[in-house]
């Protein structure tokens, strides 16, 4: 992943972590006693780390507490990002990182169905549909963590679908640097160098329980290039795992989201999705030629309602092609409606004009109508059965949409000649 540090943009992260953000952990002295490994006994380092991975493949549930740092310096000045957060994952696809209460920290919630994210610092969270598996749902919320400054970002790493590969993805050279206790355990510590395309220093540090084979903690250091003369902003991440706990039956509730009070929805690209199998809201609006369009007025009939824009070169393409569909199935009881969103009425209209729409257009210059419909992204286009629920939702303009349309129309037809 690339952030923005300074004017210039920079690549961060370990493996999975280095493509999100940056780097992991904190060094706390006096924590860890180093020991030299016996070159003859140490464990070679990739045979190690494929031990660690497969250990990781055969978790099924996973709870600890994990503390995280975000550590930036640049000309002398030093600023720290801390967050607390009790991790709770249950395979294919549960997965709860919730703050400890004085953390003003990014709540994330997914029950296997959908993701909720929760900030609080503006008291507002999204819901989206969940990925079907732990490795697509962790590369999904990793970057919202990269955003605010870390997570268990380098925890995620270690359960990709697979997680020797994403561990040393672009690394150059892994060594052994030695035994080390940390709270009453003994780790192997493991050193990752990697070079940067554009001059930076990369180097990571983890390390593994060497009774249980799992990460305990890390410690990610990147020093970008000197530019112009002028040292550019250092970063570190580092991250410790504490009360881990494997196998163990995850707590009733801890995969349940429950927005706090006065909390506000912040949507989502695919928020109007969630809108299948839902009651379309009614709605009325001044109409194109005057009087009013209301949605209640085509009751009975297989609606298609779309939402578009005169500046959206999408909606330009899309719109002949719902006008084309239209016509071939307006006489089997479909009707298309168009809702500009334009939020001057009179270049919706011009558009209109210019382009001979002859369905129905309803002007939403307030965007009131798309907000009942969720709609964040133009064009979108909802699919409305006769009984005015909402059977599909399109999103943007896609290469196939008449063939996709017309298939999905008579299938809504058939349906009906079933009954």
């Amino acid at each position: 992943m690339w952030r923005d540090r300074g004017g210039r943009r920079i690549r961060v992260g370990f493996a999975g972590t280095r493509r999100w953000t940056g780097c992991v952990g904190v060094f706390l002295g006096g924590l860890f006693c180093s020991g030299q490994l016996d070159a003859q006994k140490a464990p070679s380092p990739k045979a190690f780390l494929r031990k660690v991975a497969d250990t990781y493949l055969d978790i099924q549930t996973f709870q600890c507490e994990t503390t995280s740092r975000m550590i930036s310096k640049r000309q002398g000045m030093e600023q720290t990002i801390r967050g607390e957060f009790a991790v709770a994952l249950e395979r294919p696809n549960k997965l709860a990182v919730i703050p400890a209460e004085e953390f003003q920290r990014l709540h994330l919630v997914c029950d296997g169905s959908e993701v909720h994210m929760l900030d609080p610092t503006a008291n507002q969270y999204n819901t989206s549909e969940a990925p079907s598996t732990l490795s697509a749902l962790l590369q999904k919320v990793a970057p919202f963590y990269a955003q605010t400054g870390g997570g268990p970002l380098a925890l995620f790493s270690f359960f990709a679908d697979d997680p020797y590969e994403e561990i040393l993805r672009d690394v150059k050279e892994v060594e052994m640097a030695g035994e080390e206790e940390w709270e009453g355990t003994t780790a192997y510590h493991l050193v990752f160098d990697q070079d940067s395309e554009d001059g930076a220093s990369f180097k990571a540090h983890i390390w593994i329980d060497k009774a249980r084979l799992l990460l305990v903690r890390s410690r990610f250091e990147l020093e970008p290039p000197v530019m112009d003369g002028v040292p550019s902003e250092s970063v570190v991440f580092e991250e410790e795992h504490r009360e881990i706990r494997t196998g163990h039956p995850i707590p009733g509730g801890s995969f349940d989201f429950r927005p706090p009070e006065g909390a506000t929805e912040a949507l989502t690209r695919d928020a109007a999705l969630r809108l299948e199998g839902e009651k379309a809201p009614g709605f009325s609006l001044p109409a194109e030629g005057g009087g009013t369009l209301s949605l209640e007025s085509y009751k009975g009939k297989i609606v298609l309602l779309d939402f578009w824009a005169s500046w959206c070169p999408p909606c330009r393409k899309e719109l002949p092609v719902l006008q084309s569909v239209y016509k071939e199935f307006k006489d089997r009881g479909v009707v298309l409606i168009g809702i500009s969103c334009d939020q001057d009425k009179e270049k919706g209209e011009a558009f209109v004009k210019e382009n001979k729409l002859d369905f129905p257009i309803g002007y939403d210059s307030e965007g009131e109508v798309g907000k009942m419909y969720k709609v964040t992204s133009l064009p979108t286009l909802f699919i409305l059965d006769r009984e005015g629920t909402i059977q599909k939702v399109h999103i943007g303009m896609p290469p196939d949409l008449e063939t996709l349309l017309k298939k999905e129309l008579e299938a809504f037809l058939d349906r009906k000649a079933d009954q």
